[in-house]
């Protein structure tokens, strides 16, 4: 006989449905926890990630100064006109060099002033300034200042309509009226003084004569763009486009894609395997209602609809919910962890800034409903496969198969409950999976951020980082820059108003009686020579060309494959010129001891002390010059005649910091900031090199008295010519960040582990719910009330020790990993497994447990044995 197809319509899978949600409000409130922790969890990464994103690019342009990548200088009107029509370029800028003022008689400061056109100023320098006040100058007399200069006029209040008088080349007798202000954050110690067009007209300034065209280039259109810029433009000799479109893309690291995106995943996951949890034991407690379902004809799709529409109620309710408290935290907690970032040292262009935009919101729904729809896969299909029969006789039992035998053993009662509680907790072992990897994925991930944090952090680091607690810089009246192209001195170098060098002897005499001082290293610089060898310069020589020709020089490739320079012979030109030299000469600079135990910590290649000592060995920065390790560099004392044979035993990176000093920079010095000896040989090459930096160790309990001191003696010479670098200022800020990341971190681990103490409570719970027959019939046949509560005892410990062998376990190997990957990243990095952490994690997760379990217990044998068993029979 056919069997006739009682198909239920949607109207009644929509009640059943409800009625089946309604009838179980504590999983309700576990299921729809776990979706409104994912949404929340997922709504808070989301708004950092695309906060953290748009800030960093923010920040790269405010560090930078300006939009622009290009610059064309003195262009005709031509060619402007030419730039302006060219569609690959996004916008073309004007600025006119109108001169530079110093804010005093002698200052080694200094304000530039120059005039920017509407869309040089709009699309280049807004968007790397903030605080901005007033408007750009129109009338000949009105001024713009930016933070810097306004510091360097002693103006702290400035106000519309101020007069500000500035002296330079062809300055009027009167005071300027400032217009606006606003703050910078290129690294400079210079300021800015905007000046109208109509101050330019008056002056017969034109960007022909004084000015640039500043360029940048739309996005995609970065590749070869100095090459088609030259064709199309073709500049006239003494032309060309500095700079690079490339390299200047603002760009997310990598490393921060990869960590929100593991955050994601980790967050999503853990969602997962709670959600999952829970529709797993609702299903198999309602199995014998699916089964009568199945009699009555229902199919296995509308079956498996009914969770999947039971999933979806829940996350109606769980998913704004979660939605509406993570717009809430967004307003604190992504704030506080923007603050945390731009209140680090040196990042005070990072602003503090929060997005708000709606995707934020529509991608943390999305992925909380892909979570869901996801978790509740699985139990629609068993409950849409039981069969009816299947399902009136289910109980809560191991899988049926091939169970192996158990021996008994003397004194084996004593352990009957432990093995009782273990094939309780491995009864359904998919489900024991489940609740092991929620409650395991929390702890490795909170260890493995705090052996992160503590390995990054902590005095390792400051003592890697910052080899002296002071460091005095001094701008040295005898200080020299070299041009490698004609080997001589820049103008310009020592600014007006360095120290000369009795003054210098004066602050070194005062700084070594100064009471708490226990050790001070001199750094000095000479001016040394060396004979001309294009082989083992070409590295240099090769950075230098690229920054000081006016044609960069483009890769391209030669039939046979091997990179060519396409401007070779402009190229040879530039060697040519350098080898009319019969010495080249460059700066170099001695080391002190304690900078080459930083040198050996920071760096993966470490340097013989012992050789560096005797002379033996020089390093050399900052570049791409590894092929330069191991050769042999001549030096010559400029001053003595004094020769030294030296290898080349390391480089200096600027990925971990670069030179502790450094020649000045220009953009006729793009090669090596200096040759790096030790104390001996700088003594032998010159005995009367400049002093650059004095270095100082004190006593702790002396270290804020020496610190007063240093600035009382910056504050009674010229303004910049002596600074203090101190290294508990450093550790304030960088404790902070550190602390404050180590709070971030852990609170998101927190939150997962604290699912996966949901998902254990939720499976206890449920578990004690679904075996109150079998408790009941236990009870009945002699188990006692004691021994129940023990039972329950013994399957939260061994939640416990499980999840503690499989969290330590991973956490081991994720440890071993990471220490053997950032060591060789940052070679300063200390690991220690975090013993305490994982000790406070175990005692809380045993207190946990433990507590659930008894509480679950009092739930269980709240009411008596008949009426249990009577419930469970209805």
């Amino acid at each position: 006989m056919k069997r006739q197809n009682h198909s239920l319509n949607h109207k009644a899978l929509n009640r059943l449905s409800a009625r089946a949600l309604s009838a179980n409000r504590t999983r309700n409130a576990f299921a729809i926890l776990a979706v409104l922790l994912t949404t929340l969890l997922l709504t808070c990464v989301f708004s950092i990630g695309i906060s953290f994103s748009k800030n960093l690019a923010t920040m790269e342009l405010r560090t930078k100064g300006t939009a622009a990548q290009l610059t064309f200088p003195q262009p005709t009107q031509e060619q402007m006109q030419k730039l302006r029509t060219l569609p690959y370029l996004r916008a073309v800028g004007t600025e006119i060099q109108i001169g530079t003022a110093r804010p005093s008689a002698g200052s080694s400061a200094a304000i530039h002033v120059v005039y920017m056109d509407e869309t040089q100023w709009e699309r280049h320098i807004k968007p790397c300034v903030s605080d901005l006040q007033g408007h750009l100058p129109q009338k000949e007399n009105e001024i713009m200042l930016s933070s810097y200069a306004l510091s360097l006029l002693g103006i702290g209040s400035p106000r519309e309509g101020m007069e500000i008088k500035l002296s330079f080349p062809g300055a009027p007798e009167e005071p300027f009226l400032l217009c606006g202000w606003y703050t910078e954050y290129a690294a400079t110690s210079d300021g800015t003084a905007l000046l109208s067009e109509a101050y330019c007209e008056a002056h017969g300034l034109t960007a022909e004569d004084q000015g640039s065209a500043l360029l940048s280039v739309k996005k995609g259109e970065e590749k070869n763009i100095t090459p088609r810029l030259m064709q199309d433009v073709k500049p006239t000799q003494g032309q060309g486009f500095l700079g690079g479109a490339e390299a200047s893309r603002q760009e997310v690291p990598i490393p921060a894609v990869i960590g929100i995106a593991l955050l994601i995943v980790l967050i999503a996951l853990s969602g997962y395997l709670l959600i999952a949890n829970v529709l797993n034991l609702s299903v198999s407690h309602d199995i014998r209602f699916y089964g009568l379902l199945k009699a009555l004809g229902a199919q296995e799709a509308q079956i498996g609809s009914i969770v999947r529409r039971q999933a979806l109620l829940l996350a109606a309710i769980g998913i704004p919910a979660g939605l509406a408290i993570g717009a809430l935290a967004c307003f604190g907690l992504v704030p506080f962890a923007m603050r945390i970032v731009s209140s680090g040292a040196g990042s005070s262009a990072f602003p503090a800034e929060v997005s708000f935009h709606p995707l934020i919101f529509l991608g943390a729904a999305l992925f909380a409903l892909l979570t869901v729809l996801l978790s509740c896969r699985r139990p629609a299909k068993i409950a849409g496969r039981v069969a009816p029969i299947e399902a009136l006789r289910h109980s809560e039992k191991a899988p049926t198969g091939k169970r192996k035998k158990t021996r008994r053993r003397r004194g084996g009662h004593r352990f009957r409950l432990a093995r009782m509680a273990w094939r309780n907790v491995f009864r359904d072992r998919k489900r024991a999976a489940l609740v092991f990897t929620s409650m395991s994925l929390g702890i490795v991930l909170f260890l493995s951020i705090s052996s992160l944090m503590d390995a990054l952090g902590g005095e390792q680091y400051f003592n890697a980082k910052y080899p002296y607690d002071f460091v005095c810089t001094i701008q040295n009246a005898d200080l020299e820059a070299i041009d490698l192209v004609t080997g001589e001195a820049l103008a310009g170098v020592p600014s007006p108003g360095a120290l000369q060098k009795d003054e210098i002897q004066n602050i070194l005499e005062r700084i070594q009686k100064t009471d708490g001082v226990t050790h001070t290293d001199v750094i000095c610089s000479a001016t040394c020579t060396f004979p001309f060898d294009e082989a083992l310069w070409e590295p240099v020589l090769r950075e230098a060309y690229l920054r000081a020709a006016a044609q960069p020089v483009e890769e391209a490739s030669a039939p046979d494959g091997e990179p060519q320079l396409s401007s070779r012979a402009d190229y040879e030109a530039f060697v040519r010129q350098i080898k009319t030299q019969e010495q080249c000469s460059l700066r170099v600079y001695s080391l002190s001891d304690a900078y080459l135990k930083q040198y050996n910590r920071m760096y993966a290649q470490p340097v013989d002390p012992d050789a560096f000592r005797r002379g033996e060995i020089c390093l050399i920065g900052s570049g791409d010059y590894v092929a330069m390790r191991g050769e042999q560099l001549s030096l010559t004392g400029k001053s003595t005649g004094d020769s030294a044979q030296l290898t080349i035993g390391g480089i200096f990176s600027w990925q971990n910091g670069g030179p502790p000093i450094s020649q000045v920079a220009s953009a006729r010095t793009g090669y090596l900031e200096g040759i790096y000896v030790s104390n001996s040989l700088m003594e032998r090459l010159d005995p009367q090199a400049a002093v650059e930096r004095i270095c100082l160790t004190v006593r702790p309990e002396a270290e804020p008295a020496v610190k007063a001191s240093l600035k009382a003696i910056a504050s009674s010479v010229e303004q910049g010519t002596f600074s203090v670098e101190s290294k508990s200022d450093a550790r304030a800020n960088q404790e902070t960040l550190i602390r404050t990341m180590q709070v971030l971190g852990g609170g998101l681990s927190l939150l997962l582990f604290l699912i996966g103490l949901l998902n254990f409570i939720n499976v206890m719970f449920t578990g004690v719910l679904t075996r109150r027959r079998e408790f009941a019939v236990m009870e009945s046949i002699g188990l006692t009330k004691r021994q129940l509560f023990s039972l329950l005892l013994w399957e939260g410990l061994i939640h416990v020790l499980v999840t503690c062998v499989i969290s330590l376990a991973a956490s081991a190997g994720i440890y071993a990993l990471l220490s053997k990957t950032v060591s060789k990243m940052i070679p300063y990095a200390s690991f220690a497994f975090p013993y305490l952490p994982a000790l406070s994690i175990i005692a809380g997760l045993l207190a946990v447990c433990l507590s659930t379990a008894a509480v679950m217990y009092c739930y269980s044998s709240h009411d008596s044995v008949t009426q249990r068993l009577r419930e469970t029979e209805e």
